[in-house]
């Protein structure tokens, strides 16, 4: 199986292709599994927001798709995530892994 937010023309021979332009494969992996009545927990809910925080430095990069952010915050706001606070978490992970590495 493939699932990939990265899409290419190249011919790809699998059971299964999931390709589009998306912010994150992790949004993909959620539409599926909301497709399948996946019962999702908060648990499950913050993992999906905070790959797709990491993925996109937090909503900042290009390949940003609004729809799914407003998704993310949608399903923060339900599930009694602090999304703003994630947000700032994972736009500073990319300094402090930078600094981090400088020290090794």
């Amino acid at each position: 199986a493939i699932i990939d937010h990265h899409p290419t023309s190249k011919e790809l021979s699998c059971e299964f292709c999931y390709m589009k332009n998306s912010c994150a494969a992790t949004y993909m992996v959620y539409e599926l599994m909301e497709l399948f009545e996946y019962p999702f927990t908060k648990e499950d809910v913050e993992k999906v927001v905070v790959a797709m925080l990491i993925d996109t430095v937090s909503f900042k990069s290009t390949k940003t798709v609004e729809s799914e952010v407003n998704v993310a915050k949608e399903l923060s706001k339900k599930y009694e995530i602090d999304f703003e606070f994630l947000s700032k978490y994972f736009l500073l992970l990319p300094v402090l892994f930078y600094f981090l590495l400088e020290q090794v």
